[in-house]
Order: C-alpha cells, then sequence, then structure tokens
C-alpha cells in the first residue's frame, strides 16, 4: 500500500507534530495559557500562536483572549469537536501514527551524553 493511500484517512489538521502536541495538551488539562503550552512544547511564540491558529480555524480548540494583572493572557481549552478528531486519531492504525520513539541513550560520537547542552571545550590557539 502506498504511503499516500495510508496517510490519506488521517485528519492532515491534526496530523503535524506541534498541533498533536497542542491538543494532546489540552486534553490531559482542562485548559492552559499560552506560557504553560510554550513551556509544555519547547517552542517559539510564533511557532505556538500559527498551530493553535490552525486549530481555532478547525473548531478544535477554544481561544479565550484577557487580562491578568494588566498582562495579557492568552487560554486554551479543548473543544468538543478537538477531542473526536484526537480519539478518532489514536483509533487509526499504528502504521499511520508518528511513533513515539524512547530517547536514545548513552553518548554521541562527541563523547557527550545525549542530549547535553554542554559544548565542547575549545582547542587553544596555537
Amino acid at each position: 500500500m502506498a504511503a499516500d493511500s495510508v496517510l490519506h484517512g488521517l485528519d492532515q489538521v491534526i496530523h503535524e507534530r506541534r498541533r498533536l502536541g497542542i491538543v494532546s495538551a489540552l486534553a490531559a488539562n482542562d485548559r492552559q495559557t499560552f506560557a504553560e503550552l510554550k513551556a509544555v512544547l519547547k517552542t517559539t511564540d510564533g511557532n505556538l500562536s500559527v498551530h493553535a491558529r490552525r486549530l481555532e480555524e478547525a473548531g478544535y480548540i477554544k481561544v479565550t483572549k484577557g487580562f491578568a494583572d494588566r498582562k495579557p493572557r492568552t487560554e486554551y481549552r479543548l473543544t468538543a469537536k478537538g477531542r473526536r478528531a484526537l480519539e478518532t486519531y489514536y483509533g487509526a492504525p499504528p502504521a499511520c501514527r508518528p511513533a513515539l520513539a524512547p530517547p536514545r541513550l548513552g553518548r554521541s560520537r562527541t563523547g557527550r551524553p545525549r542530549g547535553s547542552l554542554r559544548r565542547r571545550p575549545r582547542r587553544p590557539l596555537r
């Protein structure tokens, strides 16, 4: 079976990795703020806002904007349509869904632990 025919049955709005992360995070919590979602998904402001807007246009999430202590506050909630879409997505055959790969352990080619942000020491100038 060709890859196109396998992916054809999936909801392309929710299939994108960041959007799936947003919907999954909202399914686990009743509501989340922009800052909370940004921290959970480890993404940028622009990336999160674009994907959230696409989900809002599809009717999967509800966005409420307001102020808290004179600071703008954006809250997101999962709609019933979004919950159904997520349940349908996870009801799809596993071959169609992205695999949740376990983190790779061990050391990288540079000898540092995987996931380490520490840079290699600089070589002294000659």
